[in-house]
């Protein structure tokens, strides 16, 4: 049985995403420069989109930032995959339109 994951109803990208992105992805330095996806807190919102990182018109689970996230290989973030509940949290936000909340 899964466990209940007690996501909030309305995911905001400015409450719950970009602190993952700070936490896992900018401070460990992979995605905090223009050579990759630039995931620093100014240009975030506006970098998944123009790399098509989030797509909102296919089905949530086939967004790149939704299957990078899961994929082994490469692992992302480096240092481990995210929990089940920050996984669940992204995926709710594409879910939800991943608004610019």
């Amino acid at each position: 049985m899964q466990p209940v994951l007690n996501l909030p109803d309305i995911v905001s990208f400015h409450q719950h995403v970009l602190p993952l992105f700070n936490q896992y992805c900018t401070n460990i330095g992979c995605h905090s420069t223009s050579g990759h996806l630039n995931l620093i807190d100014s240009i975030a919102y506006t970098s998944l989109f123009a790399r098509h990182d989030v797509d909102t018109i296919n089905p949530p689970e086939q967004s790149v930032l939704y299957v990078s996230m899961n994929s082994v290989s490469p692992a992302m973030p480096p240092s481990g995959r995210l929990s089940d509940y920050d996984v669940a949290l992204v995926l709710k936000w594409i879910t939800q339109k991943a608004k610019d909340n």
